[in-house]
């Protein structure tokens, strides 16, 4: 009778909204990666495919440091393949039920804004023990009224990214691998 042993790996993943495909997403508050896509697909990848995915959480979040950026107290930040419509929060407020962490916009660093998370328990999502598979995620800042917010405010669409108007998140990704004897 054979056992199942496990191993754990932990990758750590930037997502860069200047990889994105601006034409199809114009905002850098809302665009696509895809996981191992196939060479048609042109936009922000991963050259890979998560299986088996055990934990998700935030590292850190950055965005731009504009004008309007500041007037908003906290965004959410939301990747609808993870959550499912629940995230994980219960609040009073239904959009922030469907995110996976708030973001305070507590760091200026001169052109950008950084919030770094510490606890992970708050910033984690755990899926359930035969894990889950990740081909894409779609990354949604939200405002607390649930609306995307656009950092671009669609000047971002060129051949070239305007760095200035740019997202970045650093994911942590658990998964489990079984060991072969």
């Amino acid at each position: 009778m054979s056992s199942n042993k496990w191993k754990y790996r932990t990758y750590y993943l930037n997502i860069d909204s200047s990889d994105r495909d601006r034409r199809t997403w114009p905002n850098s508050g809302n665009f696509e990666v895809k996981f191992q896509p196939d060479s048609t697909f042109s936009g922000a990848t991963v050259n890979r495919a998560f299986k088996n995915v055990v934990t998700i959480e935030v590292m850190d979040v950055m965005f731009p440091n504009i004008p309007k950026a500041l007037q908003n107290m906290y965004y959410y930040l939301c990747f609808p393949e993870l959550t499912d419509g629940v995230g994980v929060f219960e609040s009073t407020n239904n959009y922030n039920t469907k995110a996976l962490v708030k973001i305070l916009p507590l760091n200026v660093v001169g052109n950008y804004i950084i919030s770094q998370y510490q606890h992970p328990e708050t910033t984690r999502i755990v899926f359930p023990v035969e894990g889950k598979r990740i081909d894409k995620l779609t990354v949604e800042f939200r405002t607390n009224t649930g609306a995307i917010f656009d950092f671009t405010e669609g000047t971002d669409n060129g051949t070239t990214p305007d760095p200035l108007l740019q997202t970045s998140i650093t994911l942590r990704i658990t998964v489990r691998d079984k060991m072969i004897p």
